[in-house]
């Protein structure tokens, strides 16, 4: 998990960035058990969720690998090794036009959310 401590306006602004609600919704999760690197225990945590969907199962999670961590609970893989899954689950090989047409074509992005 990436911490990122901002202001009401940073916050709002990061809101934009992230397309809230249009790709994204924001939450206050509960965070009594989260207990950060610098030993503080936060009570909440803000968490942007996906709009469109999920991708993936319960037995079909990853781990984002370009993010260092030690004793991972799920399988490492990079951003292009979720853009192949992807595509392979459309039946399509991930070729340049497949990733425009993922950011381009919301009903094609919104076909591919949730589990197979």
């Amino acid at each position: 998990m990436a911490v990122t401590w901002l202001t009401h306006d940073q916050l709002s602004h990061m809101h934009a960035t992230e397309a809230v609600p249009a790709h994204y919704r924001y939450r206050q999760l509960a965070g009594h058990d989260v207990v950060l690197d610098c030993g503080v225990t936060v009570d909440h945590v803000g968490s942007y969720q996906s709009a469109m969907g999920w991708v993936f199962n319960g037995d079909d999670v990853f781990a984002l690998s370009a993010i260092k961590a030690s004793n991972r609970r799920f399988a490492t893989a990079s951003q292009w090794d979720m853009i192949q899954y992807m595509a392979r689950r459309a039946g399509m090989v991930a070729r340049p036009e497949f990733v425009l047409r993922l950011m381009d074509d919301p009903v094609f992005r919104q076909s591919l959310a949730g589990p197979r």
